[in-house]
């Protein structure tokens, strides 16, 4: 059989992708402060978590150029 992994990079990636993204929306269309809030301790969050995840997926590619 052919058994394909899904990577957990992946994975974390979309996650933090589609949360990014559904804050947004919250945030945009909520009526109440605590949701605003909310969304933006969320967007803070998430765009924290993609940075450092490119930021180690940039130093893992170069490393890995670097070091054959």
């Amino acid at each position: 059989m052919n058994n394909q992994k899904i990577s957990t990079r992946h994975i974390l990636f979309w996650t933090l992708s589609i949360t990014l993204l559904s804050s947004i929306s919250t945030v945009v269309f909520s009526e109440t402060l605590f949701n605003d809030g909310l969304g933006t301790l969320v967007i803070v969050a998430s765009s924290i978590g993609l940075f450092t995840y490119g930021a180690l997926r940039l130093f893992e590619g170069v490393n890995n150029i670097c070091n054959p």
